[in-house]
């Protein structure tokens, strides 16, 4: 009988007979031990959790287990802690990263050579009023319709010539 190969360290697959074990640590140097027996255990391990260099979704993870296993084990006060470490990670996280909205407005070549001016602008308008505030989306008001009867599949949309409303000799993603 030929002896396959084991998979890659890591991607938690382990094949019959493999000397791995399947709930060991295959990256113990990764690993953020959590303590929480006591009220002052889990304020030390959420203040190192927040401290720690490692992304947000892994942070809140962390701060998940240590919840979860205190809520299961009665202590209340410790999950109370974490739950709100982790809204606190979640607002400094969203104010952290702002949304990025464009000021570009990008359409059909053939759309907009029949719009008129005014409604190029009115376009325009929205969107850059839109960016301002933060939004990716422009307003519903500013809606344009591309005027077919008979609705094209997505494949159809897609391969149009994207340009850009105030400028149309640029195609939609150049600067």
């Amino acid at each position: 009988m030929k002896k396959r190969k084991d998979p890659i360290v890591g991607t938690g697959k382990k094949p019959k007979g493999s000397g791995r074990r399947l709930y060991t640590d295959e990256d113990p140097t990764d690993t953020v031990p959590i303590k929480f027996a006591t009220v002052a255990d889990a304020r030390k391990t959420i203040a190192k959790v927040m401290k720690i260099n490692k992304p947000y979704a892994r942070k809140v993870q962390i701060l998940t287990v240590l919840e979860q296993r205190a809520k299961v084990m009665g202590k209340m006060e410790q999950a109370r802690l974490a739950k709100s470490a982790k809204a606190t990670l979640k607002a400094k996280n969203e104010k952290s990263s702002p949304v990025k909205a464009t000021r570009k407005v990008c359409l059909p070549k053939a759309k907009i050579a029949s719009m008129s001016q005014a409604e190029r602008q009115k376009v325009i308008r929205a969107k850059r009023t839109a960016a301002s505030q933060g939004k990716k989306v422009r307003s519903s008001k500013s809606f344009i319709r591309d005027g077919s009867t008979r609705s094209k599949g997505l494949r159809d949309w897609v391969k149009q010539d994207w340009r850009q409303v105030g400028n149309p000799s640029k195609k939609c993603g150049e600067k």
